[in-house]
């Protein structure tokens, strides 16, 4: 039963990406087009110095082409904490941050930024007519496949898209096989600084899913990502609480949890039950939500858990 439940949820996560993040390429050549939900972009040539300016498509990249195509990465590759590619992020040794003229100055043939990206590139990609593609959507597996063959499409790589889409479901279908006997179903609770928390619509809430948890935000009807009352955070009263360590906003948010009177009477901080991962392993968007779910039931695992009135 346990196996039929998993393939259900391995099958649901990996199911159709929304309309936003359907993508084509003309053929296996270029010249080609991608197109992204309407928009479409025009790629002369196949890439070979690409700039990369967000965390989930330096992982990607980096998954889909020789490093020597790499120009530059996104300025979190860098750190263990936040990102899974440090290794090839060292070699490369190239960091960009929101700065146009910087990005510019790598006469890079292909720039991948996400929608939250915080840079105004269009302008002056336009005038040295750089093709500029921008992931959009990152709420669950579907999206993450989604953007896994878009940019797989845009650097000429579809086949080796399609082996980490493939590796991703394999390792997502045997995670589950790590959790310890009677930890499934525990009603876990995603905070970060200032008490913001992950509900339904999120890729929080599919890793929690994924991992056999379940969404205890999600169960009050909490959807996206929203800042929680202590007053709230108590009358969800989780058995787990998940937080993420990495970030500089991060630090001391475990001993303010612990600390904070208003939460003393919750079952999750009474009994000692923070799980603390890498802000990677929480907030990754791409194909590494597969290693995120195997590290938060490693994390789960080492909790000494007592169930209801145990």
């Amino acid at each position: 039963m346990e196996y039929l439940l998993l393939a259900v949820l391995v099958g649901a996560a990996c199911g159709t990406p929304s309309r936003q993040n359907q993508t084509t390429a003309s053929d296996g050549a270029f010249p080609r087009t991608v197109k992204a939900g309407d928009v479409e972009i025009n790629i002369p040539r196949k890439p070979e110095r690409i700039v990369s300016l967000s965390p989930s498509n330096d992982e990607i990249l980096c998954a889909l082409v020789d490093e020597k195509r790499i120009a530059g990465l996104s300025k979190f590759s860098q750190d263990p904490a936040t990102s899974y590619v440090t290794e090839v992020a060292r070699r490369i040794n190239v960091f960009v941050d929101r700065n146009a003229e910087q990005i510019v100055s790598l006469r890079p043939d292909l720039v991948l930024a996400a929608r939250y990206t915080k840079v105004d590139l269009k302008a002056l990609l336009a005038e040295t007519r750089t093709p500029l593609v921008v992931t959009t959507d990152f709420r669950n597996f579907a999206d993450v496949e989604a953007n896994l063959r878009l940019i797989g499409q845009a650097v000429g790589e579809e086949g080796r898209a399609e082996s980490v889409i493939g590796e991703m479901r394999r390792k997502l279908a045997e995670a589950r096989s790590r959790l310890r006997p009677g930890s499934a179903g525990l009603r876990m609770l995603y905070l970060a600084s200032g008490n913001f928390s992950a509900g339904s619509g999120t890729s929080i809430h599919e890793i929690l899913a994924a991992a056999g948890f379940k969404n205890a935000a999600a169960e009050a009807g909490v959807k996206g990502h929203v800042k929680l009352a202590p007053e709230q955070i108590t009358e969800i009263n989780p058995d787990v609480i998940l937080i993420a360590s990495g970030y500089e906003r991060d630090r001391g948010f475990r001993q303010g949890l612990e600390n904070d009177s208003q939460l003393s009477a919750i079952r999750a901080i009474k009994e000692k039950r923070i799980v603390e991962v890498q802000a990677r392993g929480v907030l990754t968007v791409s194909h590494h939500v597969a290693d995120a779910v195997e590290s938060l039931i490693d994390a789960v695992n080492q909790l000494q858990l007592k169930r209801g009135g145990e």
